[in-house]
């Protein structure tokens, strides 16, 4: 057994596949089974990435991020988050903020994707688009200390 299979998300997904073997719907379980693996396999290179990240070895955790995404049709919020992050910290704040876009449309009750897009919009000088993302961070959770934090240091 490894450590991911002690988990209830895990567990939950073995019950669904051992349920469709025992209905004998193999093609339904192999799907589950392809779905499960790919996105097993996403979550750790993103906790790779994000390894290597605070690490400082951004190249590696940038290809990290990438892989992951490549797997996934571009398509998983740990990594595009992630990614963001490394290219915030790299001053490529343009491409960041566009995966920041990316991930507000895929996922817009992520406070943290709208404290990212008020860092990188204060970066660039757009004060009122930051306070707006602020600003929508505090409607999703008013009590995010991250968020009290970024406003006291942006003195939004």
């Amino acid at each position: 057994k490894t450590i991911l299979s002690d988990t209830p998300a895990v567990d939950e997904i073995e019950k669904k596949i051992e349920a469709l073997i025992e209905n004998q719907r193999y093609n339904e379980a192999e799907i589950l089974l392809e779905q499960f693996n790919s996105k097993a396999s996403c979550q750790g290179l993103t906790f790779q990435g994000r390894i290597q990240a605070n690490k400082g070895n951004f190249d590696l955790a940038v290809g990290s991020f990438n892989e992951c995404l490549d797997e996934m049709d571009g398509n998983f919020e740990g990594a595009l988050i992630g990614k963001a992050k490394v290219l915030l910290h790299l001053s490529q704040t343009k491409e960041a903020l566009e995966i920041i876009n990316k991930v507000i449309g895929l996922y817009p009750e992520n406070k943290d994707v709208y404290l990212l897009s008020g860092r990188a919009h204060s970066v660039l000088g757009n004060s009122r688009e930051s306070k707006k993302m602020y600003q929508k961070a505090k409607e999703i959770d008013p009590s995010s200390p991250y968020l009290w934090f970024d406003l006291g240091l942006r003195s939004v």
